[in-house]
């Protein structure tokens, strides 16, 4: 439900200027629920890079790379490919001298989102 929410408020971005917000937040309680397919902390990172918040997107790709996180074998997305964004992000976020404004997940989040992902089948 919430990746579906997420990709009809990004796919409105233009039309509603609070829909990349939306989109976000559903992302992030796709994440929550335990939604690892990698999908949902991809359009995460995405839009985060897009609004200058370097730093939490590169959180986002962070919590992917955790040891304790369990992205779908089937998935389309692979670890590898959230490392190069974090790469590329820790290198623009550099060069902008970019500061984390505020941490997307609590420590209770992270304990939630990383029992979820290795119980969420597809």
């Amino acid at each position: 439900m919430h990746i579906n929410l997420a990709e009809a408020y990004f796919k409105n971005r233009r039309s509603d200027a609070s829909a990349i917000e939306k989109c976000n937040a559903h992302c992030v309680h796709a994440l929550l629920s335990g939604h690892n397919t990698g999908f949902a902390a991809e359009r995460l990172a995405m839009n985060l890079e897009k609004d200058g918040l370097l730093c939490e997107a590169i959180e986002v790709c962070d919590l992917i790379l955790h040891d304790s996180y369990a992205l779908n074998p089937r998935s389309y997305l692979k670890k590898d490919d959230f490392r190069r964004r974090r790469e590329k992000l820790n290198s623009k976020a550099k060069r902008q001298n970019a500061e984390t404004l505020k941490s997307i997940f609590g420590q209770n989040d992270l304990i939630r989102i990383f029992e979820n992902a290795k119980a969420f089948k597809l």
